[in-house]
């Protein structure tokens, strides 16, 4: 198939090609919204080509200005993909350009009879550092306006009556993948269900590079993995996975509650004006604020006042609650954000660089030489020490931490965010890592001997700037050196 390549203009401004930098983001900016797509005819050119609108919010209008004062960059950042393909770039504009873009078909190779063409857009923010270099940081991308035939997803088959307009929908955003598509009205497995919160998140985030490799002796599905790294996940035991187990409500509730956590870090959780329902006492204690939160957001219903928690999940029941969770948070950016987020309520800061927060970003250890001597990928170190203990505390909002005894190393992951309340010392902070795992080696193993999840846990943590080290609860009050 000959590849498309488009060019795009703002009313005859061209959009410079968009640069890629695999950087980690040090702001959560908020996304476009309302995309929408309309074949039209530029007035100045006579070119055919589409018309992409969407809104800005004012967090982001407002942090272009600041740009303009502190020598950064905000563009808008635009994809597409043609039905059956990846998304690739088109390219980016400056913000000051305004939220309508025109995209021109340059060499009319465009079938819009034949295919279907998606768009979506995301702010990339570049950061001047003090080198002149400057660092990426980006919002989730808006949701998909589409222009073209729509008969060219494709079909799925054997769904209930009640279920097809939102699994038309589905159909649309790449939410129902080639596994569950031939009978939606079967139950949906573990590994079926990773696979479509997979498409939800990279639909949201972008595409998931693979990490994680021979965690679980039962399954190889990339996907599976990808939701694993992330928190969304966990194995049964015994480096298993268990991929063709049946689902029920409050484990997919989980696990699409885990995603949003992932992606919306800033999000508001409460559960406060959930329904009460009848069978509550039913609800895992480990389920019971995921299946609440998603009821609270309209995106887990219950039936004559009861939620079914432990009711075994059809494929087409788990798609309607992702397509929810894609449409409540990407389509309409309805989501609220945490009193604990931003002041003014605007750009919701995760980790945003300031004299407060900014020093734990980078890798500390109890001894300089941690990361040079530890594949934290396989368990495999090398090192005369007794105790080592170190993390790795990144922009994003995600760390890795490893504990290293003469028993064997455990490794933790998952997100972190700062949060308010007394600590024992005059500087110090409280940190929250939550969404955490945990992989347990024995000495040089190249499979971990277990893993799990681990509740969320509250740390204290205080930083010495004349030192440049942290001191941290995390075992006993460790200090820690900033690795170089």
């Amino acid at each position: 198939m000959k590849k498309i390549i488009f060019i795009a203009f703002i009313f005859a401004l061209f959009i410079s090609t968009a640069l890629y930098v695999n950087a980690a983001d040090t702001l959560v900016i908020e996304s476009p919204v309302n995309l929408s797509a309309e074949q039209v005819t530029d007035d100045d050119t006579g070119d055919k080509g589409i018309l992409l609108v969407f809104t800005a919010p004012e967090s982001v209008k407002k942090l272009g200005e600041t740009s303009l004062a502190e020598g950064d960059t905000l563009y808008y950042e635009i994809e597409y993909r043609a039905s059956g393909h990846d998304w690739e770039p088109i390219g980016q504009v400056h913000f000051t350009q305004g939220e309508k873009l025109f995209i021109r078909d340059s060499d009319n190779s465009m079938n819009i009879g034949k295919n279907l063409y998606s768009f979506r857009v995301r702010f990339a923010y570049y950061m001047k550092q003090r080198d002149g270099s400057f660092t990426p940081c980006y919002s989730l991308y808006s949701n998909m306006a589409h222009i073209g035939n729509r008969s060219a997803l494709g079909a799925y088959a054997n769904a209930s009556s009640w279920a097809v307009p939102e699994l038309d929908r589905a159909l649309e955003y790449s939410l129902i993948t080639d596994k569950i598509k031939g009978r939606m009205n079967a139950s949906i497995t573990r590994e079926e269900i990773c696979e479509v919160i997979m498409a939800l998140y990279e639909n949201m985030a972008g595409k998931v590079v693979r990490n994680q490799t021979g965690v679980f002796s039962d399954t190889s599905n990339p996907e599976v993995y990808k939701a694993y790294q992330l928190g969304i996940v966990n194995g049964v035991g015994n480096n298993r996975f268990d991929p063709d187990a049946l689902t029920n409500r409050e484990q997919v509730a989980t696990m699409i509650y885990r995603a949003i956590k992932v992606l919306l870090p800033n999000a508001d959780f409460s559960t406060d004006g959930a329904d009460s329902f009848s069978d509550e006492k039913a609800i895992s204690q480990w389920a019971y604020e995921p299946v609440m939160f998603m009821n609270k957001n309209g995106l887990l219903k219950g039936n004559k006042g009861n939620v079914d928690p432990k009711g075994v999940t059809t494929r087409e029941q788990a798609v309607l609650v992702v397509v929810r969770a894609y449409e409540k948070f990407s389509l309409s950016g309805s989501v609220a954000t945490s009193a604990k987020g931003s002041d003014d309520g605007n750009v919701a800061q995760q980790n945003k660089p300031s004299d407060d927060n900014s020093f734990i970003v980078g890798n500390w250890s109890t001894h300089d030489n941690i990361w040079d001597n530890v594949d934290y990928n396989t368990g495999a170190y090398a090192s005369s020490e007794y105790y080592l203990l170190g993390f790795s505390f990144k922009s994003d909002g995600t760390f890795i931490g490893i504990f290293i005894t003469n028993m064997g190393m455990s490794k933790y992951y998952g997100s972190y965010k700062f949060i308010d309340g007394p600590t024992e010392f005059e500087n110090g902070k409280n940190i929250l890592m939550y969404n955490r795992s945990y992989e347990f080696f024995e000495p040089n193993a190249i499979i971990p001997k277990e893993t799990g999840q681990k509740e969320d846990a509250k740390y204290e943590v205080r930083y010495r700037s004349e030192k440049d080290e942290i001191t941290i609860d995390f075992l006993g009050w460790d200090t820690l050196k900033r690795i170089k």
